[in-house]
């Protein structure tokens, strides 16, 4: 018992003390144990008892596979079963409702012709029931339909039974009596089916096995590729993204640079134009302070000009006005001397 020895459980009359214990002195297997040990034991034991073989396991999907054959097999013939009734049972009905109706007009008037159509109904009405209650279509019907669901549910139970934890389950024995009985009596109560019909679904199930198995290599193989063609577009996709985050950090980054550089320019360029602009107006001021003191200059220069020609006009006159008046001066002194020597 190896889940004895991990719980580290051991079969022994030495008990602690304080520890709840099933004693019994007429039960002839009596063990002092305690409840925690014997319900562990127990479930060991049910575990034990329910855990069925890989053999044992195939052999009950096998039961399920004849459920499931025989359960489309009964449902084709309770299909089947089911049209060839309503083949019979359509006509019939149709015959007798014209059969009811011409006899209450032949019987009003006596015609030969109208006697012959329905003899011929009538014997035709028989026939058809006679062909329904023999061969029982409606009958066979719902005793496919009964035995179709039948199988079902055993199929049903046989898949409950394999999904069961082992703890859960019976001895296989016991399971496959049971799932033996009751297929055999499914068996006996169902109606026959036609062979040709049963091979033909049975050969449907094992190709459709064969098809899964191949379709599941397949789909493995196909899942792998997918799968490495996943992976290799996750990662291109990874490293587009990347590289488009970059790009776009480098873009960002050259663009703010530009934008910096643009920035930096446009106040170069106004610190500049302002330079200019005072410089410009610094020239422009002095050669404005040089043009007005040239033409002060000048004004000045035909001013003292005008006043140094004027003084010297003045001067001129003055002296030219001396001389005058001493020539004229000395002019009459000598013709006043003269007069007066004349005089004398």
């Amino acid at each position: 018992m190896n889940i004895l020895e991990s719980k580290n459980i051991q079969i022994s009359t030495d008990i602690p003390m304080n520890s709840p214990t099933i004693q019994n002195t007429h039960n002839p297997y009596n063990v002092n144990l305690t409840q925690e040990n014997l319900a562990l034991i127990k479930h060991y034991i049910n575990w034990e008892r329910g855990s069925w073989t890989v053999n044992d396991q195939n052999l009950l999907k096998d039961k399920i596979k004849n459920c499931q054959i025989r359960k489309e097999c009964h449902w084709e013939m309770s299909r089947k079963c089911a049209k060839k009734a309503k083949i019979i049972d359509f006509p019939k009905l149709i015959i007798s409702s014209i059969l009811s109706s011409s006899l209450t007009f032949n019987a009003k008037s006596n015609n030969d012709i109208l006697y012959w159509i329905n003899v011929c109904l009538s014997i035709i009405l028989t026939f058809l029931t006679s062909l329904s209650v023999i061969l029982k279509y409606g009958v066979e019907e719902s005793r496919h339909r009964s035995s179709s669901i039948g199988f079902e549910k055993l199929a049903l139970q046989i898949d409950r039974d394999l999904r069961l934890n082992p703890e859960h389950r019976s001895t296989f024995g016991d399971t496959l009596a049971k799932i033996n009985e009751q297929y055999s009596q499914l068996k006996r109560d169902s109606p026959l089916i036609y062979s040709y019909l049963y091979n033909q679904i049975k050969n449907y199930h094992l190709n459709k096995i064969h098809y899964n198995s191949e379709n599941n290599i397949q789909h493995n193989n196909n899942t792998q590729d997918k799968n490495i063609l996943l992976n290799t577009f996750i990662k291109k996709y990874i490293k587009k993204k990347f590289n488009n985050i970059l790009l776009n950090c480098n873009h960002k980054f050259v663009n703010k640079i530009i934008t910096t550089n643009q920035d930096n320019n446009e106040d170069s360029n106004k610190d500049n134009n302002e330079d200019n602009n005072e410089d410009s107006n610094e020239d422009s001021n002095e050669d404005n302070n040089e043009n007005n003191n040239k033409d002060n200059n000048k004004d000045n220069n035909e001013d003292n000009n005008e006043n140094s020609n004027e003084n010297n006009n003045k001067d001129n006159n003055e002296e030219n006005n001396e001389d005058n008046n001493e020539n004229n001066n000395e002019d009459n002194n000598e013709e006043n001397n003269e007069e007066n020597s004349e005089n004398n």
